[in-house]
């Protein structure tokens, strides 16, 4: 995904360091699972989205990988959605990743699976590739400084008749109490076949409420608009919209 999916300056100094770079002598983690659910108040519609990833060597230029991919709405139909075609697939795949960087923030990759559709959906096989790239400065649980997190991808789609997909997201949480952050960001998606759901900028803010150290749950605002790009684009382009998101990240 989700997903998928950052560009912004730099946090400054006022940080805390950003995750530790893993020393040579260290094992890079060898699994990664990263979900989310989400309620998205303009459309009365739930939103499941779930990657795990397992890598089969841990040291390399070139990592194989397993995958599986799990997306889901309660609402498949509707358009307009700040979601890649409401996909509604339970995707098992594998291919081979190119970390970039001693930090691995950003990656190359190339994968090929099989789509099982879900609510009607038809099945088929598929394989997409791109880049996407993720980094967080900070945490959010139990941190009394600030925290800044960077998403972004760019990513061909076979299921979408090759259709480029790219999304970032540049989020910004502070302190305000034990468990209760403040909450601001911004994210935009767009694809080059023009399709208008995936044409959109949005602007969020709201309370970040860390459950765990690696479970966060959202409650924010949304003001969004479309694109104006090719045939069928929304009238109104602006909305607005509550959404309550319950976020996973984790590395086995």
């Amino acid at each position: 995904m989700i997903n998928w999916g950052v560009q912004s300056t730099p946090p400054p100094a006022i940080y805390s360091t950003p995750s530790p770079i893993p020393s040579p002598a260290s094992t890079p983690p060898r699994s990664e699972v990263d979900g989310s659910v989400e309620y998205d108040s303009e459309f009365a519609d739930v939103i499941v989205d779930l990657t795990g990833r397992y890598d089969f060597v841990t040291r390399g230029i070139v990592l194989p990988y397993a995958q599986l991919i799990v997306s889901y709405d309660t609402e498949p139909g509707t358009p307009g959605l700040s979601e890649i075609y409401n996909e509604d697939a339970v995707i098992p795949s594998a291919g081979l990743r190119l970390p970039l960087g001693s930090e691995r923030y950003g990656e190359i990759f190339a994968q090929g699976g099989y789509s099982f559709g879900l609510q009607g959906q038809l099945s088929f096989p598929e394989t997409r590739f791109g880049f996407d790239y993720s980094r967080d400065y900070g945490s959010s649980f139990q941190s009394v400084y600030p925290h800044a997190q960077l998403d972004g991808e760019l990513i061909d789609y076979s299921r979408f008749a090759g259709n480029i997909i790219g999304a970032a997201d540049a989020h910004y949480d502070a302190r305000l109490a034990t468990s209760l952050r403040a909450l601001i960001g911004a994210d935009l998606s767009f694809d080059d076949h023009r399709e208008y759901g995936n044409n959109y900028a949005e602007a969020y803010g709201g309370f970040r409420l860390p459950l765990a150290a690696e479970l966060d749950l959202d409650l924010t605002g949304v003001e969004g608009f479309y694109f104006s790009r090719g045939v069928g684009a929304p009238n109104p382009a602006s909305y607005s919209s509550f959404r309550i998101t319950l976020s996973h990240y984790a590395e086995p």
